[in-house]
């Protein structure tokens, strides 16, 4: 191989490395490991599974349903046909807090189950309202507490 191939070939191989080396760290930076900015800033009662709302609570068509002794949180419109159940290792009030829950949710004739869900509190409302967060499974759901 002569000088000026050796040379070609060592700029080719430099220019490959960085680009590379910079689609590499534009997919890193892409990669979101925490909850949507738009479930921590929406008001309302809901639940998100890989950035999709499911449910939406709306005052007109559903129910918010509580049993603090068994730290059971359920949403459900009054068909009964959509629904979600958070059953909690303890009661959700402080953010920060790591809560172990299980989950169910129905929408029409579909019905989803995640157990052993590990939620984090991400944010809490001075009304009881509680948003939390299972990273590994990027599930977003919010609660009312009735305190």
């Amino acid at each position: 191989m002569t000088a000026k191939a050796n040379t070609y070939r060592k700029s080719f191989l430099r220019v490959s490395a960085y680009l590379l080396s910079a689609v590499m760290l534009l997919q890193c930076s892409c990669t979101k490991e925490g909850p949507d900015k738009e479930f921590l800033e929406n008001d309302s009662i809901c639940l998100q599974v890989n950035g999709k709302t499911i449910i939406t609570f709306d005052e007109d068509n559903y129910q918010i349903s509580s049993n603090r002794e068994r730290k059971v949180f359920r949403v459900m419109d009054d068909n009964m046909g959509n629904y979600y159940q958070i059953s909690c290792s303890d009661i959700p009030y402080s953010e920060g807090q790591d809560i172990k829950a299980d989950l169910k949710w129905a929408t029409g004739s579909s019905v989803s189950t995640r157990d052993g869900l590990q939620f984090k509190v991400e944010k809490v409302a001075p009304g009881g309202k509680v948003w939390m967060w299972c990273k590994s499974r990027k599930i977003g759901i919010s609660v009312q507490v009735v305190l």
